[in-house]
């Protein structure tokens, strides 16, 4: 047997190979360099001698674990690409998140816009960084309906994944018109809500305004009866949660003081928050902590759901009780976005009343303004009317042809005379009447506005769960 062996197998090394099975050996093969021509297999007696006399040598692994570059790398003189998809494939478990912007476009916008050309690859970054997101995002502006404005109602970008494209959307925008005090809010959304969503993302709508949309308050309102083209803010909003879509509204106060009532029954429609900004430098932080918060409590989803069928019989209170009881006990915490204690974007009741109408026309009956919407210019201010004056009207009329005169270089022409003209040409609008408010572009930041947002990781809490369970109820199943 020992000089069979030894004419089969003329090399130690070749012994020793004999102790691996057929199988390991293919696979070892496979996994390291392309296959060999087979070996002539010895006899059974001959191999078993052999596995006998050779020492036992380890199998090695079938498939064995890929050299990776360390993260971040690229290949020598190749640039990164500024890709959300880069960023988040470097992230195992990635959350998908669809994010649009709906922005005012008017004249009273150009400090966010500014701040949003700025910080938007910020937002995405951290958004990336923190939460493992693979993210798109999506921009749609508006300004109003002609005659109160002549260059357009909406533009829309569509979901993108490059941060350097979204930049590009951002920097193609300018502040510019508007006419009367209220603008095409209801017309942004409706662009937003038709755009092509991931059916298992995280949807946000990012509304940020100054202005109400048309039909709430009939002060210095061209279209006293709503949207020309007959959508209605309420109707909307309960379409974009019905698809899943969570609005967050970022006021630019005191411009929208009077109106964030209105605001926040939209976003409670939906599910979202309403975020109160004094200043254009919040925007970043605002944005970022309600898009956490939002990713973080769509996780939660599927046991929220869990929950809730075990408390159908209960009440909406009673079922936000049960479930936060519930999932506290089990530990679970959720991202939670804070101000700096400045400020309260907590429900009013009128929100609350709203929130529950049918349409424009029956919230409007609960509407009260939540405040004068603005307070006396500082010294020195540049200062426009955001609301037109109807020919005469007394020293508020002349007051507002006076402001828009000195804001001429920025509008082309004074907005009071514009919309003289243009509102008595067109039958679906009205005379505007005598401004009640004024927007101050250069007032210092509000005192009763955040400075700053942060997030904080907690106890999921009631109010959260009450959104979750809103939510859960206006989806498609």
């Amino acid at each position: 047997q020992r000089r069979l062996f030894r004419r089969s197998f003329p090399s130690n090394q070749q012994a020793s190979m004999s102790s691996f099975s057929t199988s390991e050996a293919a696979a070892t093969s496979d996994a390291v360099h392309p296959a060999a021509p087979e070996a002539v297999a010895a006899p059974a007696a001959v191999a078993d001698s052999a596995a006998a006399a050779a020492p036992a040598v380890p199998a090695a692994p079938a498939n064995p674990p890929e050299e990776r570059a360390p993260a971040g790398a690229s290949p020598q003189g190749k640039q990164e690409e500024t890709s959300v998809a880069a960023l988040g494939s470097k992230f195992s478990q990635t959350a998908l998140l669809d994010m649009v912007f709906v922005m005012d476009a008017t004249g009273s916008m150009g400090s966010y816009i500014a701040s949003a050309q700025q910080t938007i690859k910020d937002i995405v970054q951290e958004i990336v960084s923190t939460e493992k997101a693979d993210v798109r995002f999506a921009l749609v502006s508006y300004r109003d309906h002609p005659p109160q404005e002549s260059s357009y109602v909406t533009t829309v970008n569509e979901f993108t994944k490059s941060t350097k494209t979204m930049r590009q959307n951002l920097d193609a925008l300018s502040a510019q018109g508007g006419g009367d005090g209220p603008e095409a809010v209801v017309d942004g959304l409706h662009q937003a809500r038709k755009l092509d969503y991931r059916s298992d993302a995280t949807k946000v709508c990012i509304l940020i305004a100054d202005a109400p949309p048309h039909g709430l308050d009939p002060s210095g309102d061209g279209f006293p009866n709503g949207c020309p083209c007959g959508l209605d803010p309420l109707t909307v909003c309960r379409q974009m949660a019905e698809d899943g879509i969570t609005l967050y509204c970022i006021g630019c106060e005191p411009a929208l003081t009077r109106y964030k009532s209105f605001f926040m029954a939209m976003c409670a429609i939906t599910g979202g928050q309403y975020c109160p900004m004094g200043s254009a430098s919040v925007l970043s932080s605002a944005v970022v902590s309600g898009v956490r918060e939002e990713i973080s409590l769509e996780r939660c989803m599927g046991d929220i759901r869990a929950e809730l069928a075990k408390a159908a019989d209960m009440d909406e209170v009673g079922q936000a009780r049960y479930v936060q009881a519930e999932m506290s006990k089990r530990g679970v915490k959720t991202r939670q976005m804070r101000s700096d204690g400045a400020g309260s974007s907590a429900m009013t009741a009128d929100a609350v009343t709203m929130s529950k109408a049918a349409t424009l026309d029956e919230a409007r009956k609960h509407f009260t303004p939540t405040a004068a919407a603005y307070g006396a210019p500082p010294a020195g201010s540049a200062m426009r009317a955001k609301a037109c004056a109807a020919p005469g009207g007394g020293f508020l009329a002349s007051l507002s042809r006076s402001v828009g005169r000195k804001m001429s270089s920025m509008r082309g022409k004074t907005e009071a005379s514009r919309c003289e003209a243009e509102c008595m040409d067109d039958t679906r609008a009205v005379p505007c009447a005598a401004p009640a408010a004024m927007m101050y572009a250069s007032a210092p930041e509000p005192a009763g506005t955040p400075s700053a947002y942060n997030v904080v990781e907690d106890s999921i809490s009631m109010e959260q769960c009450s959104r979750m369970i809103s939510k859960s109820k206006m989806r498609k199943a």
